[in-house]
């Protein structure tokens, strides 16, 4: 599943896929990692978005968890460039997890 209509924020060239599109009833976090690996989080807005690093991620995210009242029920959308390093991809992908998060999702382009 991924989100392939989330196109604002800091600019990354998403990888095109067949997946189905995800229902965003709620505003997501946005997690953005581009082609160096540079690792941005916000609410899909570039301006808003806060440069962070691996080890600055998990702590940031609890955060935030503790600032809302959903908990863990927020959703995070990762934009992450299809020229990424995948070894950053897979350890942000574990960052989400060790931070309590269960809804996320990689968000994509319409395969074309």
């Amino acid at each position: 599943v991924s989100a392939p209509l989330l196109t604002a924020g800091v600019e990354v060239n998403l990888p095109e896929t067949a997946a189905s599109p995800v229902n965003t009833d709620t505003k997501p976090l946005v997690l953005t990692v581009t082609e160096e690996g540079t690792i941005f989080l916000g609410d899909g807005d570039e301006e808003s978005a806060l440069q962070l690093t691996l080890a600055e991620l998990t702590p940031k995210l609890r955060a935030v968890t503790d600032a809302t009242v959903e908990k863990f029920d927020t959703r995070i959308f990762i934009k992450g460039d299809s020229a990424a390093p995948y070894d950053i991809i897979a350890k942000v992908l574990g960052q989400i997890s060790a931070a309590g998060y269960k809804k996320f999702t990689m968000t994509s382009l319409p395969q074309q």
